[in-house]
């Protein structure tokens, strides 16, 4: 499976729908404000209905990468033919780096994120406008609107962050 994310195909509702986690004083992780990008398989064949989230800082560095699968076990079980995986619910990428701070970003997902019932049918909305959008045309190639020479330093980011370029992640 190839990841896409969700902002470089769709960048108007990406940049506004996009959750992010301001941390203020906390022991747990470092002040500042983390973006949880939805990425989704460009596979216009595959139904496997996760998301995976990379959670990003503002400094552009990765924090975490977490998969999160809505639909029930029986589903996933028959989907990649084997009981090998911790879906429905969410659980960190399978071979994917994790920053120091992954433990809590999961912990944020499990008990904030996924807990909210009209974040996870946008979420579903998402996908299935993702895997529509696969059947018309290639996402796994890059194209020139996502190419960051493509933006001026004032417009916002293309990785749908909300921020501009000239201080976000590219």
């Amino acid at each position: 499976m190839y990841f896409v994310s969700f902002a470089s195909v769709f960048p108007e509702i990406g940049t506004s729908e996009t959750r992010v986690l301001h941390a203020f004083e906390s022991a747990e992780v470092p002040k500042g404000s983390y973006a949880f990008l939805e990425c989704y398989c460009t596979s216009p064949d595959c139904d496997c209905q996760l998301v995976r989230f990379v959670v990003m800082g503002k400094d552009g560095q990765e924090h975490a990468s977490i998969s999160y699968g809505w639909n029930n076990k029986a589903f996933y079980d028959e989907a990649f033919s084997a009981c090998d995986h911790n879906f429905p619910g969410p659980d960190f990428a399978a071979l994917q780096p994790q920053g120091p701070y992954a433990k809590y970003f999961l912990e944020f997902c499990k008990k904030i994120l996924i807990k909210d019932k009209a974040y996870v049918d946008r979420l579903k909305r998402h996908n299935a406008l993702f895997k529509q959008e696969a059947r018309k045309r290639d996402l796994s190639k890059p194209t020139p609107a996502r190419r960051a020479s493509s933006s001026g330093r004032n417009d916002l980011c293309l990785c749908g962050s909300g921020q501009k370029y000239k201080k976000c992640c590219y």
